[in-house]
């Protein structure tokens, strides 16, 4: 067991305690008790930031996504606990936080110790990382005795029903995170820092608002007059303010780990650009889940624009109700803006399941993983371009159909959660998991799939234009202002328990595969010493003449179908369209048909707002 770490997980959780007890109860109690001058005349008490929050929509657009992007952090510290805890450090760092492929160009030579470690250039040089060195010495050290350890201190084992089986040590990788610090407590306190920032704009707008005279009390005199004036000056103000420093500090200071970060992120916005791994796939699958967050802020952008404009056009007028008449109806952002936040991260996946179609020459299951995607967004597009449609018996057939599809891709393709069994004729739980516990796969996939039916609400915009331009109402008040930021919350929520699921079968995955060249390495070694001492000589197999027999494991015929199987060079047919294998085609055969996908996809989008009028 690692002392360091636990002195340093012990000290930061410490320090996260002291600022919930400190600095967020008490801004939280003030929130609480600040009220509305509705209080005084009924039993029911009126927060008044919520009051405040209704009577200024933009602002309360900044915070519903700010606040979402918190929650999301908070979600994924926990994921990142729980996997820490049941699979170890090391396989983390393998899946999440090794040194994005492209900057490997910056790989250094060798240290000058020899130990054949590489480093990259923005890796952080510190007298920390020789006592690291030691302790992963101490670890392969403990490994050698037959057990392996991760930074908790605690064996990392993957659950295969009653029988427990070790995971397979990783090889060393260079990863972004720092090995005195745990990814999931690093991420825990930046979302308290965001979170007290929002806190405290959030109060400061309701008292702004309170003595602007939204709802007290104070008309007749010259002074509240000015405190009104004032108030619908300043109240807008904060949210802003909140705004442009939690954008400064997603880019300032500029350090490795920001590098990192924001290069991972290209890799999902620029598909089908980059390679695909895991991590790009699952940051992509998380962007679905952020569309009501991507839509505040493209709003929030958008209304730092429009809002200076609506200043100007009502500066003899200023008030809060005109300043939000330019971005309200404007015409750029219901039709380009908030439709593009919908429909951009399911094509991102979109492409990157074509990416890893063309990488791997092969159309299943990469394909049918874009039309889960295809089918999705089609829904989605018809639904923001055309929201009166939505309640026809068309767009509700294909909603249900394509949310059936996804939950189907979710069980038997994303966790192969079920195993068909012969003997008994049905399905039943896989065998090798993390969990010991059903109850803990059953309650995920109840919660998935009920939470699967509120994605299309959440992707449809609360407000729209007509064709005449008027601006009409997806919601009624009370949907928009409870139930929207409520179905937010779920679908991350959601998100996060697939995704527990979603890396555990690609953890077993990963221990498959190192379990087998462990042992294709121990065979090959024991094979290759048994040759040394009978003083047998070894020649290379030649794959052509391999019909003459002689090989009682099958290994040559296996090798002779797969060579013939890659040698096939048959021209552009319909059997291209048909067979899964896309070995045979050249690049410029896979990328015409890839491209094919591509414009349907954004014919489509054309098609949906052609049907709105928009264009």
């Amino acid at each position: 067991m690692n002392s360091r770490h636990i002195v340093s997980r012990t000290l930061i959780q410490n320090e996260q305690i002291r600022k919930l007890i400190f600095l967020h109860v008490p801004i939280l109690l003030c929130l609480y008790i600040l009220t509305d001058n509705d209080t005084q005349h009924s039993s029911t008490r009126h927060l008044a930031v919520f009051t405040a929050l209704s009577r200024h929509p933009p602002s309360m657009r900044v915070f519903r996504g700010l606040l979402s992007i918190c929650l999301l952090g908070f979600c994924i510290s926990a994921l990142l606990l729980v996997l820490e805890y049941k699979v170890g450090r090391e396989m983390l760092d393998k899946l999440f936080f090794s040194t994005p492929y492209t900057l490997l160009f910056q790989t250094a030579a060798i240290d000058d110790n020899g130990s054949g470690y590489k480093q990259t250039r923005l890796q952080q040089e510190s007298d920390d990382e020789d006592e690291d060195d030691d302790d992963i010495s101490e670890d392969e050290s403990d490994s050698d005795n037959g057990e392996e350890y991760d930074h908790l201190g605690e064996k990392h084992v993957v659950q295969s029903g009653n029988h427990i089986k070790p995971l397979v040590a990783p090889t060393t990788t260079t990863t972004t995170t720092s090995s005195n610090c745990s990814p999931a407590a690093t991420i825990s306190n930046m979302s308290l820092d965001v979170l007290l920032l929002i806190l405290v704009a959030l109060f400061l707008f309701t008292i702004s608002s309170s003595a602007g005279g939204k709802y007290t009390d104070q008309k007749s005199a010259d002074f509240h007059r000015f405190f009104a004036k004032l108030g619908d000056v300043a109240a807008p103000t904060f949210p802003l303010l909140l705004f442009f420093i939690c954008a400064a500090k997603s880019l300032f200071p500029w350090r490795r780990q920001k590098y990192y970060f924001w290069t991972v992120i290209c890799y999902t916005l620029g598909a089908p650009m980059y390679e695909v791994q895991f991590r790009d796939g699952f940051i992509g699958d998380v962007f679905t889940s952020m569309v009501r967050p991507m839509q505040d802020i493209a709003f929030t952008c958008f209304y730092l624009l429009s809002g200076l404009q609506g200043w100007w056009m009502f500066r003899e007028q200023t008030s809060e109700e005109n300043i939000n008449i330019p971005v309200e109806r404007s015409w750029l952002l219901h039709t380009v803006v908030l439709p593009a936040c919908t429909v951009s991260p399911l094509w991102w996946r979109f492409c990157q399941c074509l990416r890893q179609c063309y990488d791997t020459k092969k159309r299943w299951p990469y394909l049918g993983n874009a039309a889960k995607y295809f089918f999705a967004a089609q829904v989605a597009m018809f639904g923001v371009f055309d929201p009166e449609k939505t309640g026809s018996a068309v767009w509700i057939i294909m909603f249900v159909l394509a949310t059936f599809y996804q939950l189907w891709w979710d069980i038997f393709m994303d966790w192969e959660l079920l195993e068909w069994h012969h003997e008994t004729g049905s399905y039943k739980l896989r065998k090798t998991r993390l969990f010991q516990s059903d109850f803990v796969y059953i309650c995920i996939f109840l919660v998935n799939f009920v939470l699967r039916f509120g994605w299309t609400l959440i992707v449809m915009p609360t407000t729209y234009l007509s064709p005449s331009g008027a601006l009409l109402n997806t919601f009624s008040a009370d949907f928009t202002t409870l139930v929207t930021p409520l179905l937010t919350c779920a679908e991350i929520i959601r998100r996060t328990l697939w995704g527990l699921i979603r890396i555990e079968l690609e953890v077993i995955k990963i221990q498959e595969k190192e379990e087998q060249e462990h042992d294709l390495e121990y065979y090959s070694a024991t094979a290759s010493k048994k040759n040394n001492n009978n003083h047998l000589v070894l020649t290379p197999m030649n794959v052509e003449s391999s019909s003459d027999g002689g090989d009682p494991r099958g290994i040559t015929s296996r090798m002779t179908m797969t060579s013939i199987g890659s040698n096939l060079k048959a021209p552009a047919s319909v059997f291209l369209f048909i067979k899964n294998d896309l070995s045979s085609a050249n690049d410029i055969q896979v990328l015409w048909e890839l491209c094919v996908y591509a414009t349907i996809f954004t014919c489509m989008g054309i098609i949906a707002a052609t049907h709105r009028q928009v264009l």
